[in-house]
């Protein structure tokens, strides 16, 4: 397929995924498992945060539980981050677990969404943090380490401190402190 021929489907798959018919979007989505690229990867996460239909949603989340694409780390971040998208903010990050995604350079940024997320996005943190195996840059592991030790200082005796302090621990063995 020839690039002009290769771009011509990707924009009519992206196009697709925000039709009103539900069939034509069920196709957009099997077009984009054969034909897909790192530029659906955005366009997969708006139509999983906004399909109505169980169908939609559950293949669009097939399709980003296992991602296989370069750079996958920044969409999927950059999603994780954006305000927009705070009702899938977990299943991003789950996403990214599932799909072996290591959003190595961004710690800073997990840490800010365990701090300010609910509980089941700070158990995505530390799972996601967990199954890391690049090094973490060593200014980002003590600048999270102590947001979360001032966040524990402040906060009351809950759950989700109890997960921060867990959370603390994994950054602790990251940065062997």
């Amino acid at each position: 397929m020839s690039d002009s021929s290769r771009k011509k489907t990707i924009d009519q798959i992206r196009s697709d995924f925000f039709s009103t018919d539900e069939q034509v979007v069920i196709h957009a989505l099997q077009r984009c498992r054969e034909e897909g690229n790192r530029s659906l990867l955005e366009p997969l996460i708006a139509l999983y945060a906004r399909t109505d239909s169980q169908t939609v949603r559950q293949e669009a989340a097939d399709m980003l539980n296992s991602v296989k694409v370069d750079q996958a780390e920044e969409v999927f971040m950059d999603a994780a981050l954006n305000p927009d998208l705070l009702g899938v903010r977990r299943d991003i990050l789950s996403f990214m677990w599932n799909s072996g995604v290591q959003p190595v350079g961004w710690l800073t940024d997990l840490t800010n969404i365990a701090l300010t997320g609910t509980l089941e996005e700070v158990i995505e943190c530390i799972t996601l943090v967990e199954s890391m195996d690049d090094e973490f840059p060593e200014e980002q592991v003590m600048d999270s380490a102590q947001q979360v030790r001032l966040y524990l200082a402040q906060a009351p005796a809950d759950e989700k401190s109890k997960l921060l302090a867990a959370y603390l621990g994994v950054l602790g063995q990251l940065g062997q402190f």
